[in-house]
């Protein structure tokens, strides 16, 4: 990321599929739902949205992770397999770890479902840094909470 407070705005940003294969704490702040699906079909989807603490991996400058670990606030958390995962949590912002992984679709066409693997995938010491991370993001923010619903 750029120190320059002039620099041009990025255009992409991470999604949780982006993050495939590291271990994460999702700490969700809001639900948003009845919005518009852009698929043929049309209908609606629910989407979460959390502060997306990144463990482990490389730096990836396109994503935003310079240096480990990393905080990607406000990230738009949408699928069928991991909304559900997470949005039991959004009340009482209780922050969830797993590692990312991606599982093939049951419908042809569809983008493999992104969904995390929180039992035999974290290890003791990803849920060590997990807690000092949590702990280090709670101390950055003001009231992380302040804003949510």
């Amino acid at each position: 990321m750029s120190d320059d407070p002039f620099a041009t705005a990025p255009t992409t940003f991470a999604g949780l599929g982006d993050l495939e294969g590291r271990t994460v704490v999702i700490v969700p702040l809001r639900l948003e739902s009845g919005i518009p699906s852009n698929r043929p079909n049309g209908g609606t989807y629910e989407r979460v949205i959390a502060d997306v603490i990144v463990l482990d991996g490389e730096p990836d400058e396109e994503l935003g992770i310079d240096e480990l670990p990393a905080t990607i606030e406000e990230m738009f958390i949408s699928g069928s397999v991991v909304v559900p995962q997470v949005k039991t949590k959004v009340k009482s912002h209780q922050p969830i770890i797993g590692v990312v992984v991606k599982t093939p679709s049951k419908t042809k066409g569809n983008a493999p479902a992104v969904m995390l693997d929180g039992k035999a995938s974290v290890t003791d010491e990803a849920r060590a840094l997990a807690r000092k991370a949590y702990d280090a993001y709670l101390k950055s923010q003001e009231d992380p909470f302040a804003d949510a619903s």
